[in-house]
């Protein structure tokens, strides 16, 4: 007689080790790799992969974001209508935001002390 309990790991997880789907499996192990060269040869911190992998995570949601509020002005207008200044605006104040987030982990890869 077959089990039918839950395995273990949960079924995800098993599904994910056996190869069901190979594509997701492959993006697992692909990511797992690059994670470890990163760690072990190239010499980068845990924390500077949790940095990366947020910062492609925001560029994929903005992109996502993005993308879907002009395929929605595309639907309800003939031809999409965007105010270059407010553009501009919003790319100046991403570029300073970025720029206090990289300075802010400089110095907290320097050591530097925050209560100054």
């Amino acid at each position: 007689p077959k089990s039918t309990a839950p395995p273990p790991l949960g079924r995800a997880v098993m599904d994910t080790l056996v190869w069901k789907d190979p594509l997701w499996s492959g993006g697992i192990f692909s990511c797992g790799i690059m994670a470890y060269g990163n760690l072990v040869w190239r010499g980068h911190t845990a924390l500077s992969l949790v940095c990366g992998a947020a910062l492609v995570h925001l560029i994929v949601s903005l992109a996502t974001a993005f993308a879907s509020a002009l395929r929605a002005s595309h639907s309800t207008s003939a031809a999409p209508q965007i105010d270059v200044n407010d553009l501009a605006t919003r790319l100046d104040e991403i570029a300073a935001a970025a720029n206090k987030a990289i300075a802010w982990y400089h110095t907290v890869l320097r050591g530097k002390d925050f209560s100054a």
